[in-house]
């Protein structure tokens, strides 16, 4: 056994266990290391509950039956870490001193297959006036839940399925057409400002080359937005998506498609409102 990850061990559930549903998964309570607890807006039982209860979100968003008895896939952990840092010094010394830091380790086990051990930390640097350690607990806890669930829901599939191609591609693949789309688009405002007669206050022909280079990146965001706004929900919940989920910040997926709209319509008016200016 592991000393630093106890639950590295690969499982044996004999053959006496019952048949169970292939979709179904088992997460047992959370123990926390109290030698590495270092919080005082949290109490160990409410970081312990909030954990879980994020873990059943997610395991349940990726199609999933949380259930308490006997499972197709177990998770097992502890938190091993959990430091609210200080506001203060996160605010007069950002990214130096006072990060707020939540740590989980842990295994994945599913029948007679050796267990997937995992280690997932999230750490916080920096916040509006140092940032609440409380909220950025809560962020690590919510965090970390996202990505194990979303690990055990990628590994439901094979790898070379058609929905994880298509989703390990669909992310790439916006960002490529979104560039593409927006010089088109950019190109075609520019030549057509290009018509527009010069006025006392505006900007002359010669320089209008600024107003494609702004429209371009403008462009640009709103044509990456919409294509994750509008992108399928197997897409949004599956692991290639993991990092721009955190980036947004929003739990769920229908808030995230609605943040996406907000940055595919602001560029759009932006431009709109440049355009005025040449």
């Amino acid at each position: 056994m592991d000393i630093d990850n106890p639950f590295k061990s690969p499982v044996d559930f004999g053959s006496s266990e019952p048949a169970v549903s292939g979709n179904t998964i088992q997460i047992r309570p959370f123990p926390i290391r109290m030698s590495r607890f270092h919080c005082s807006v949290l109490t160990p039982k409410e970081v312990s509950l909030m954990l879980h209860q994020e873990l059943v979100n997610y395991c349940r968003e990726q199609g999933l039956q949380v259930v308490e008895g006997p499972a197709a896939r177990q998770i097992e952990a502890e938190i091993a870490e959990v430091e609210e840092g200080n506001q203060a010094l996160r605010y007069l010394l950002p990214f130096l001193a006072g990060q707020a830091k939540v740590t989980v380790k842990g295994e994945i086990r599913q029948g007679k297959r050796p267990a997937q051990p995992f280690e997932i930390s999230r750490n916080f640097h920096m916040g509006a006036f140092g940032g609440s350690s409380k909220t950025m607990i809560k962020q690590g806890l919510q965090r970390i839940a996202m990505q194990i669930g979303v690990h055990v829901g990628a590994e439901t599939q094979p790898a070379n399925s058609a929905s994880s191609m298509f989703a390990k591609f669909y992310v790439p693949g916006v960002i490529v057409a979104a560039l593409l789309l927006a010089i088109i688009l950019a190109t075609i405002c520019y030549q057509t400002s290009l018509t527009w007669p010069e006025r006392h206050d505006g900007m002359p022909k010669n320089e209008r080359w600024i107003f494609w280079l702004m429209s371009s990146w403008m462009w640009y965001i709103a044509c990456a937005a919409g294509g994750y706004a509008f992108a399928p929900q197997s897409v949004l919940t599956s692991r290639a998506f993991v990092k721009i989920r955190e980036i947004v910040g929003v739990k769920s997926i229908l808030a995230m498609r609605i943040v996406f709209g907000i940055f595919t319509v602001l560029p759009v008016v932006g431009i709109y409102f440049f355009a005025k200016l040449v």
